[in-house]
């Protein structure tokens, strides 16, 4: 005699837990919706893609003596959003070892304090001892050896080694010279010698040593001297063609 009051009940729990259900999951699609909403209003309208890049100096007198030569670079990341590189965000780091009096002593004997100049330190230091700039790039290169670059910023920043302008039997664990500072951030099949080269010779060859790094070598982005504010430096551009 209770068996329809019992059915009656149990279809209405079962007709609340329906209802319960598709309330649960009409409110589950709603916040799905406004989270959705959200996500797009504040997300980028283009996705950030980075790139790197390269550029090796040479500063030199005339005629060439190695006292007043100097080997740097330049790497730089650049942050793009859509295809106006005019406001992309760039991001340039220097390596550019020299003594810390900025005085090159070929013959002391044992190595001093070195100090890393930033890019327009380095541009300024050229003029004032009347050297001229030359420059190869900008190149594009692989995410590694920015990275690498970074590492030898820190070591060099780090007091960890010194300067010194023949640096045999002192390099790379305790003095560098300018040249080397560059060149060994590739060190994979043993390091660059450079002999008695200075100057632009020393800069050529510490760019081809880093040739494996960079992508299309027989292309140089002109836009990153724009961004970089190189365009006001009195700098000759070296090309690619002149290299074997």
């Amino acid at each position: 005699m209770f068996a329809p009051h019992m059915a009656q009940r149990r279809d209405t729990k079962e007709g609340q837990e329906r209802m319960n259900t598709h309330t649960w999951m009409a409110r589950r699609t709603c916040v799905l919706a406004a989270a959705l909403v959200l996500a797009t209003d504040f997300a980028p309208t283009a996705q950030a893609d980075d790139s790197y890049y390269l550029i090796v100096y040479a500063a030199q007198r005339a005629p060439t003596t190695p006292r007043f030569s100097h080997t740097f670079a330049t790497v730089v990341k650049v942050t793009e959003r859509g295809t106006d590189r005019s406001k992309c965000k760039v991001e340039e780091h220097t390596i550019s070892w020299i003594a810390k009096t900025k005085e090159i002593v070929l013959a002391r004997a044992k190595s001093e304090p070195g100090a890393n100049l930033s890019l327009r330190e380095s541009l300024r230091l050229a003029a004032s001892l009347d050297e001229k700039i030359s420059m190869w790039g900008p190149f594009e290169i692989k995410k590694e050896l920015y990275d690498r670059a970074l590492k030898q910023i820190d070591l060099l920043e780090s007091d960890k080694v010194q300067y010194k302008a023949l640096d045999v039997r002192f390099r790379p664990e305790t003095a560098i010279n300018c040249i080397h500072a560059v060149s060994d951030l590739d060190t994979d099949e043993g390091l660059l010698d450079t002999g008695a080269a200075c100057g632009e010779e020393a800069s050529r060859m510490v760019a081809l040593h880093l040739r494996r790094w960079i992508i299309r070598p027989e292309t140089t982005h002109a836009w990153v001297i724009k961004r970089l504010g190189l365009e006001d430096y009195a700098i000759t551009r070296r090309i690619w063609d002149e290299w074997p």
